[in-house]
This record gives C-alpha cells, structure tokens and sequence, in this order.
C-alpha cells in the first residue's frame, strides 16, 4: 500500500518516502507520523492521540511533536505557514490537508512500480479514506487504550505525591531546625548581654 501525493510517494511496504521515486530521508518517528496523518486524513488528530499512538506510554514534550512534525515539513518542502501538506491545528494538533489517494502495490519482481501504466501509480480512489472505527485501538480513550493511560496516570500521581512528600518533609525540618538554632542564638546573646 503506498500514498500518493504531490511529487512523493509514502510506500508502506518498503517504509520509503520518495519523491519522483528518489528516497527522501526521514526520521523514524517521522515516517509513522506522516502515515498516520494520511491515513486519517482530512480528519485534524490530537497531539494526545498523535503522543499515544506513535510514542505508546511514553512521556514527550510537545516541542519533541513539534520537532518531528518540522522534520516531515523540511523533507516534504512544507511550509508552516502556507501548508500543502500538513497543516497546523492551533491547539488542538495536526491534519494532513493536501490531495492524497492510495494505491495497491503491485511490485514484480522487476522493480518496476506498475508496469502496465509505465510505471504509473493506479489510484484505487481519489476520495479521501472513510473515517476508521471510533473505537480504534490506537486513539486515545479507547477500550485499548484505556488501561495503559490509567496505569500512565497512577505513576504520574504517585511520584507527584512522593515529590511533594519529600518536600513538605524537608520543609518541615528545615523550619523546625531554624527555628531551634533561632532560640539558642537569642538565649546565648541574652547571656552575653547581662554578664556586660
């Protein structure tokens, strides 16, 4: 299965971005994510469900998202500003927006990539894909999902409250020591002061 659009071609099987069939270096993360973006194109995607389908129960920044998705820009020749490809959701994430289909590979053995149009890609459809289940196993929320986010969740609770344990207790101590020192000093002037 591949994704045609523009000048580039998305080939799945051979995980390859090319462009008028040269590969076009992209990152590992960034390859995933401009599929994913395809494959749920026109539809805008969460930075959550982005964060929970290509870095599964790992804790990113959004600066790490953003660096990728300029990683997709730069290889495509996007522009942020005036996007062809992908296109910037403020707030919320990103969408694929740019004229895609899909075509079935049909590889022999000879390397061409459809022989019998010249090497032409056959679209199966120019519409863009039908929206995938809701309950898809990969988008944040769902049935799959839900588990290893509320896992996530309690991990991030428990070392919160440990944190602020360890801190209220150093607080504390720290209080009740100043405050100790503080009364020793005074009594020790208030000596010094009537043997004067």
């Amino acid at each position: 299965m591949s994704f045609w659009f523009g000048d580039f071609e998305l080939d799945q099987e051979r995980r390859l971005l090319l462009r008028t069939g040269q590969p076009v270096p992209l990152e590992p993360k960034a390859y995933e994510l401009l599929g994913l973006l395809l494959e749920r194109r026109p539809r805008a995607l969460s930075k959550a469900q982005i964060r929970d389908v290509i870095w599964p129960q790992t804790f990113i920044t959004e600066s790490t998202l953003a660096v990728v998705v300029n990683g997709i820009r730069h290889a495509l020749g996007d522009d942020a500003r005036h996007p062809r490809f992908i296109r910037t959701v403020h707030g919320f994430g990103y969408a694929f927006c740019g004229e895609a289909h899909q075509t079935a590979d049909e590889r022999p053995g000879t390397g061409d990539a459809h022989p019998e149009t010249g090497g032409a890609p056959r679209p199966e459809s120019s519409e863009p894909a039908p929206p995938e289940p809701e309950h898809d196993a990969r988008v944040e929320g769902s049935p799959a999902r839900r588990g290893g986010a509320k896992v996530g969740r309690w991990r991030w609770a428990i070392a919160a409250a440990a944190a602020l344990a360890v801190v209220s207790a150093g607080s504390y101590w720290l209080r009740m020591h100043a405050t100790k020192e503080t009364t020793e000093l005074t009594a020790d002037i208030m000596l010094v002061e009537g043997f004067r």
